[in-house]
């Protein structure tokens, strides 16, 4: 018997034969390493568990060969991780697959979809993938070089960002088709440098704000003869943006130009009442309102001043209030006002979010500003709302709840770190006698059932718009439990079947959520029959925001499970656990482009469109790069149908088609080029020789879409 097993062998207590590597280790495909573990003398290490099944943490100890026998153990159980993780999936022709399961797909097209997610074993069998090397060739991320402990934490921080969904073999298969030079390609190629462009362009705003003369140059700007055209912009738009009275309410934007204007007609002096943070919401709620400005809303005779105005002048008095607002958020950066500066720099985040390509950055600078404000208002502590009006702490839990949607939301897109302590946060959770407030641990706790069985009654009394922030927090809480089971610095050290356990788990929360919610609301996968959205069951609901919020929420929803049941890396790719896990995600990406394909654009205003762009986009490439590498998938003619009516309807301007594309890339630069990539990636892809359909011919009016790339931008063909 050999004197020393390697660290794989000793893993599974099996018989090693001290080679190097040794025979189960070239079977199994592993990394052989052999790591000595010292023994500790003193005292024995029992092998107990924290109630969530890690292993507890050995009680402290001032010796210094303790603490590295510690250190050593701790190594070797990091090594034989990497090991795992490291191992590469064996080949599997997906073909073959799919042949030997034609009779089973065929029968199970006639049955029942569950709806639990955890119990979901049937998936739409047209897109279904039904074993799990195939899963983990189709899905498994970008890998890196494994071959140290260091490389392995490197790359597992920042997994949850929702890019890491993009497997490895589509990124490739997108490089090679770049890398061959035809003109098909040369458009995607110069994509690059347009995207630089347009981030550019935003950048420079916030690095060099255009406002030379300073805050006495803000406070001169609106003019007398501006103030008609100010307040049928606020009363015919700002109700119709996202979010927007949810955190300052119409009133008192009115309140504030009515001020405004009479300082400068009868009494300067009320001028300097107004602070700085007053002057950002009125420069930035101006400006949301023109980004909702189309040529048809141009032409509603019940607002005169605003009809006979144009376009290029609303742009040109759009640019010079977010001129005013950037400097206005300069100064507030660093030094807060009050809750009205947390206000304005909440409604300067939700312009940004509609308009530019900068918003990741941008967003996320902005959210920790206000994250950080919040603190030093005493905002996220219940002790802070003790000496407040009701109508004020109202304020403040909306406010709190803003915080916590854009800090969560912006870690999972950019996989950043989270700014909030949770842990040190009294508001909107157990310790906050409050209907809006969710538990931290939701489903372990009596006041999630409590709060939730009396909501809609509250609903009618303070309005609908809390139905969905409820449901959104409650979402959230849960988008937080999944950052810290699956992504955090303990997930490094769980197993993949405690990983597994803990997704399962997730799954059969998000389930249990959206079952608690009304049937006319409550998020279904596309393959599934839903109510009609009557809301029957809540009343003096059926409006547009509701809507808005209802799409906005089943967005974050499908993103959030597409996210999670991507097939993580290092998953032994002969665990048809991950079958289940794979599919749930595709579905979910699936359903959150049927959910936008059949969006009447005309019905919804333009910054909510670009508000909830990023998710069909991401889901969008995802499935766009998942047909580029599998095109004879059963599944890829559904799927470039969808892509097809996405580009067509939902990406495509909604203004019109005639206004020069500069002007478009100018004034609304994040939904101009989402939809020039659409179309130039949408492009590539069709002129794959691998696609059975000649979709420009079955889709006329398709061939002038993608032939336009070249009339509007012609500098991406050169």
């Amino acid at each position: 018997r050999t004197k020393t097993a390697c660290d794989y062998c000793r893993k599974r207590k099996s018989k090693c034969n001290g080679e190097a590597p040794c025979s189960n280790c070239v079977r199994f495909n592993r990394l052989c390493q052999y790591t000595s573990v010292p023994k500790e003398r003193k005292r024995r290490v029992t092998k107990s568990a924290t109630h969530d099944g890690r292993p507890s943490k050995p009680q402290p100890n001032g010796s210094i060969s303790a603490l590295s026998t510690r250190l050593s153990a701790l190594e070797s159980l990091l090594t034989n991780l990497t090991s795992k993780l490291d191992s590469s999936p064996s080949s599997v022709s997906l073909q073959d697959s799919w042949k030997t399961r034609q009779l089973e797909l065929q029968l199970a097209k006639n049955t029942d979809k569950k709806t639990d997610l955890k119990s979901r074993d049937v998936v739409p069998m047209s897109a279904a993938v039904t074993d799990a090397k195939t899963m983990r060739k189709i899905a498994t991320p970008k890998k890196v070089c494994f071959s140290s402990t260091k490389n392995r934490l490197k790359y597992y921080f920042g997994s949850h960002s929702i890019f890491g969904a993009f497997s490895e073999k589509s990124i490739q298969f997108l490089r090679n088709r770049l890398d061959k030079g035809d003109r098909l390609a040369l458009p995607a190629k110069n994509l690059k440098v347009a995207y630089s462009n347009a981030v550019d362009t935003s950048i420079e705003m916030w690095s060099d704000p255009n406002n030379p003369l300073g805050f006495e140059d803000v406070k001169s700007y609106f003019v007398v003869g501006q103030r008609t055209l100010i307040f049928e912009l606020l009363e015919k738009h700002y109700e119709s943006i996202y979010l927007a009275s949810f955190l300052c309410d119409l009133n008192l934007v009115r309140e504030l130009f009515q001020r405004y204007y009479y300082g400068i007609v009868s009494d300067s002096r009320s001028l300097d009442r107004l602070g700085i943070s007053e002057y950002l919401i009125m420069n930035i709620a101006l400006c949301l309102c023109i980004s909702n400005v189309t040529s048809q809303s141009l032409r509603d005779p019940d607002y005169t001043t605003l009809n006979n105005s144009n376009i290029q002048y609303l742009n040109d008095l759009k640019q010079d209030c977010i001129d005013n607002a950037i400097f206005c958020y300069g100064r507030l950066s660093l030094q807060c006002e009050g809750l009205r500066t947390i206000q304005g720099i909440a409604l300067l985040i939700l312009y940004v979010e509609g308009n530019y390509l900068s918003d990741f950055v941008m967003t996320q600078v902005l959210t920790s500003v206000i994250v950080r404000h919040s603190h030093s208002l005493g905002l996220l502590h219940t002790s802070g709302y003790l000496e407040v009006t009701p109508e004020e702490a109202e304020l403040r839990r909306r406010l709190v709840w803003f915080c916590e949607y854009m800090d969560i939301d912006y870690s999972y897109r950019t996989g950043n770190n989270l700014l909030i302590n949770f842990d040190d946060m009294t508001v909107l959770n157990e310790f906050d006698d409050h209907f809006l407030s969710i538990p931290m641990s939701p489903f372990t706790s009596d006041v999630l059932t409590k709060n939730s069985s009396q909501l809609l009654e509250k609903c009618k009394e303070r309005g609908s718009e809390y139905y969905h922030a409820y449901y959104t927090l409650l979402l959230n809480r849960l988008r937080l439990k999944s950052y810290l089971s699956l992504y955090s610095t303990k997930a490094v050290v769980s197993s993949q079947e405690q990983l597994m356990d803990s997704l399962d788990e997730i799954n059969s929360e998000m389930n249990k959520m959206a079952e608690m919610m009304e049937p006319e609301v409550r998020p279904t996968m596309y393959y599934e029959q839903s109510s009609k959205p009557s809301y029957s069951n809540l009343k003096q609901m059926n409006d547009p925001m509701f809507r808005y919020a209802n799409l906005n929420f089943k967005l974050l929803y499908f993103s959030h499970l597409a996210l999670i049941n991507r097939v993580p890396f290092g998953y032994n790719d002969t665990n048809d656990r991950l079958v289940k896990f794979g599919n749930i995600s595709m579905d979910c990406s699936r359903t959150v482009l049927h959910l936008i394909a059949n969006l009447d654009k005309e019905d919804m205003s333009k910054s909510f469109l670009n508000f909830i762009s990023f998710y069909p986009f991401m889901a969008f490439f995802g499935i766009l790069a998942h047909t580029f590498a599998f095109p004879k998938l059963p599944s890829a003619h559904e799927d470039i149908i969808l892509l097809i009516r996405l580009s067509m309807n939902f990406f495509a301007s909604q203004d019109d088609p005639n206004e020069s594309w500069d002007s478009r890339r100018l004034y609304d630069g994040k939904s101009t080029m989402l939809d020039l990539v659409t179309r130039v990636l949408l492009r590539l892809l069709l002129s794959s020789p691998d696609l059975k359909h000649d979709y420009t011919k079955e889709y006329p009016a398709l061939a002038l879409h993608l032939s336009k790339c070249e009339t509007i931008y012609p500098d991406l063909f050169k």
